[in-house]
C-alpha cells in the first residue's frame, strides 16, 4: 500500500485535475499541488508555474506559458517524456 500525502491548498484555484490514486490543483499563481498516494505524481510536483494540467494514472503533465509540457511521475512506458515542441493544453489520460 502506498502512502498519502498531507493535506491539499486553500486556494484561490484555477482548476482541479484528479486520477485514480491523486489529484492536482493548478493555483490562480500557476503553481501546482499534487496530493494523494505517493506511488503516482503526487510524490514528485515540480516546482514550475503552468498554465494548465492534467493528472494521468500515475502521472500528471502541465503546460507552462512559454507552450512546453512538462510530466513527472511514474515513467511507465515514457509518460514523463514529453516531445519538446509548443502545445496550448494537454491530456495525461
Amino acid at each position: 500500500m502506498s502512502e498519502a500525502l498531507g493535506e491539499h491548498g486553500t486556494g484561490p484555484f484555477a482548476s482541479v485535475s484528479s486520477a485514480g490514486l491523486f489529484s492536482c490543483e493548478l493555483t490562480t499563481d500557476g503553481t501546482v499541488l499534487c496530493w494523494g498516494s505517493t506511488f503516482g505524481a503526487a510524490a514528485d510536483t515540480p516546482d514550475e508555474k503552468f498554465g494548465s494540467l492534467s493528472a494521468g494514472a500515475l502521472h500528471a503533465c502541465g503546460v507552462s506559458a512559454d507552450g512546453s509540457v512538462t510530466c513527472w511521475g511514474r515513467d511507465q512506458e515514457g509518460r514523463t517524456e514529453a516531445p519538446e515542441t509548443k502545445f496550448t493544453s494537454v491530456s495525461a489520460g
